[in-house]
């Protein structure tokens, strides 16, 4: 069953442009990886600050790998600059 996931990621005060650059760059090799089905940045008109995710995994299994990624330990790296915090969501569908 394929595993959606949201993450919701807010940027530090001033750091909005920086972290949506950071993001927008793990798109294209995301898409590339094994079992990724869906991977789309979204940022709602009425925060600048805010960002979210939306993802769909194949399996858990490819989901595990892509946060073992290049790209993924990169952003990580920099990501302590850039986020004031992170929410990930695991969802399953119900209906």
């Amino acid at each position: 069953m394929p595993l959606t996931i949201v993450a919701q990621m807010t940027a530090k005060d001033g750091k909005a442009d920086a972290l949506h650059e950071a993001l927008v760059g793990l798109v294209g090799p995301t898409l590339s990886e094994v079992g990724c089905e869906i991977y789309e940045l979204h940022r709602p008109v009425e925060d600048p600050n805010l960002f979210h995710f939306h993802e769909v995994w194949t399996t858990r299994e490819d989901w595990n790998a892509h946060g073992q990624s290049a790209h993924i330990t990169a952003f990580r790296a920099v990501g302590g600059e850039l986020l004031a915090d992170r929410k990930i969501f695991q969802l399953e569908r119900i209906a």
